[in-house]
């Protein structure tokens, strides 16, 4: 019997459950972990039984989901693509595919040039529409903010017509997205301060900015990081890098605004790095599988705590 003109091939409906899978056992090892850190309250006669069991259950989940990580692997590669059976599915000549080839090309700039030369917008987690709500409130009357990795998202723009008296800045490495934002913000009447730069080397000095938002744009620096549980050391220090540089650039009571989609499990651990004195807030949002988490340190640099804390 022919298929249906809106039917997934084979591959397409394999690499979808696999997918499906990872993110539910995924979201089953950060309840986990929470589970263990609330049981390591109990009385400390427990502890080592507690230790034992988790540990055990956690090395089952880590190694399901190694195989899952290897079978979606096979799915998007080999396996698939030389099947016969599998039609190719190509992109229709006129919506171009930023998609690279291998996950490492989003850590070259010539990429995101290219990237932003051809493409108009793009929101990486979610759009603003989506989460703002959680956010307003964060931002008192004439806080500098700064927008890192902002790439042609509308994150800064949304954020500057619901908040007319902040000051805001955007920082990108790519030249191309900064002059064409300039342009398209000098359009609408949008007065945001767009910069050329790394967020591995912020331009700016220390203790001057109220806010530090990013969007997807730490994520980057994970891209090549391997198993989640062990980050490589290039990416790990990456990641160590920019967290220091964003701590550096606060103000004493600053805040700093992460969203993305890297579980609680795999993100504290770099929250949690030595010298980065602060106290951090989680929200989600999202349905489903597909949870999106916006981590809140507030800068505290008298001791470190990981708990809910008011906005300043």
């Amino acid at each position: 019997m022919q298929a249906s003109a809106t039917s997934q091939p084979p591959a397409s409906k394999e690499l979808e459950a696999l997918q499906t899978a990872e993110q539910g056992l995924l979201s089953c090892l950060v309840w986990a972990a929470e589970t263990v850190e609330e049981l390591g309250k109990v009385k400390e006669a427990d502890r080592a039984l507690i230790e034992d069991r988790s540990g055990k259950f956690l090395k089952t989940l880590k190694e399901v989901e190694t195989t899952l990580a290897a079978a979606i692997k096979r799915t998007q590669t080999a396996e698939f693509a030389g099947s016969d059976s599998v039609p190719k599915q190509e992109a229709p000549d006129n919506s171009p595919s930023f998609i690279p080839k291998a996950t490492a090309t989003y850590l070259s700039k010539p990429y995101w040039d290219e990237r932003f030369a051809n493409e108009d917008s793009y929101e990486w987690c979610k759009s603003f529409e989506e989460f703002g709500n959680l956010l307003l409130h964060h931002f008192a009357p004439f806080s500098s903010v700064l927008e890192i990795g902002a790439g042609n998202s509308s994150l800064s723009t949304s954020l500057t017509k619901k908040l007319p008296t902040i000051f805001a800045c955007s920082l990108d490495l790519s030249q191309v997205v900064a002059e064409r934002m300039r342009d398209r913000q000098a359009a609408d009447g949008t007065h945001i301060d767009w910069q050329v730069g790394d967020m591995l080397s912020l331009p700016f000095c220390n203790d001057c900015l109220d806010v530090v938002i990013e969007k997807g744009a730490l994520d980057v620096f994970l891209v090549d990081r391997g198993s989640p549980w062990d980050p490589a050391p290039a990416a790990a220090a990456r990641m160590h890098t920019a967290l220091s540089e964003i701590h550096r650039v606060l103000r004493e009571g600053g805040k700093f605004i992460s969203i993305t989609f890297d579980q609680p499990h795999f993100r504290k651990p770099f929250l949690k790095a030595p010298g980065l004195n602060w106290n951090v807030q989680l929200q989600t949002f999202g349905e489903g599988l597909e949870h999106t988490y916006c981590y809140m340190p507030f800068l505290c640099r008298i001791r470190r705590s990981y708990c809910s804390v008011p906005a300043r």
